[in-house]
């Protein structure tokens, strides 16, 4: 089977006990994800953090160190199936920073919110591989570490 492969850069922002996301519905069901997206031709991953956190959530970010790595696959509308490895790092937006929409939100994309670490285990992430590493925030909101590479299948 042939698999168009991506890399992707996102941006992992903790303050005050909530992560920064962006919410986004599909078929009127809530879901969660990260600010970040894929890289393009001749960008390097921070390159492409910046630039789509930008696009996305309207502001800066400052990355700091990698948190974790997670690999996902998918089928395309086509019947094509994409495979894409993510590059998840701490970063963090200016102090004053209030959550909202960038000019080139994604799709589907109709808020950006602080969500409550206490709230990620009852909260639907996309991909679902993201949602499982992320739970572990609520353990140790400190110390992000998922050791092995995790697939699904959307």
């Amino acid at each position: 089977m042939n698999y168009l492969h991506k890399t992707g850069a996102k941006a992992l922002v903790i303050r005050d006990d909530s992560i920064l996301v962006q919410k986004k519905y599909r078929k009127k069901k809530k879901y969660y994800t990260l600010p970040g997206g894929t890289v393009e031709d001749g960008e390097n991953l921070l390159d492409t953090l910046k630039r789509e956190c930008l696009e996305e959530i309207d502001t800066e970010v400052q990355a700091s160190d990698l948190a974790f790595v997670f690999e996902h696959e998918s089928r395309s509308r086509d019947g094509s199936m994409k495979k894409k490895i993510d590059l998840v790092f701490r970063a963090t937006v200016p102090a004053d920073y209030k959550p909202r929409n960038g000019p080139h939100p994604d799709p589907h994309q109709k808020d950006v919110v602080w969500l409550p670490l206490a709230k990620l285990s009852k909260s639907t992430f996309k991909p679902i591989a993201l949602g499982e590493a992320l739970e572990t925030l609520e353990k140790d909101k400190h110390q992000v570490f998922w050791p092995q590479v995790i697939a699904w299948t959307d």
